[in-house]
């Protein structure tokens, strides 16, 4: 009995380092993604392309080859909880962290996360 314990966490284990060595090699091959720190300078409303956009304080760039704001479309699907988040993030002054990717030489929200 012991052994088949031993045994079974030995191959915990060797799953674990392997599921591990997938994910890295995983990461490697996905775009770069960035993250932006500070307070809601702006936020506008378009239909031109880049639906909803924010810009940040003392963020020139908010993605390395992007550009000075961080957008989300109406076609994804947390595009509605971005939107609430960062505008109640706006009206109460909180700092927000948002976490974009370029695409098409723009920064698209991937993440967002508001502190005090």
């Amino acid at each position: 009995m012991i052994h088949n314990i031993i045994h079974k966490r030995f191959d915990t284990k060797r799953a674990l380092r392997l599921i591990g060595l997938l994910l890295t090699g995983v990461l490697a091959e996905t775009p770069a993604s960035a993250a932006v720190i500070g307070k809601i300078t702006m936020i506008e409303v378009s239909s031109s392309g880049y639906d909803f956009r924010v810009y940040v304080a003392n963020a020139p760039l908010v993605c390395t080859g992007g550009s000075n704001f961080a957008y989300t479309l109406p076609t994804e699907s947390n595009f509605n909880a971005y939107v609430s988040v960062l505008l109640t993030a706006y009206t109460l002054g909180r700092t927000v962290t948002i976490y974009t990717s370029l695409v098409n030489s723009q920064c698209k929200i991937t993440g967002v996360n508001v502190g005090q």
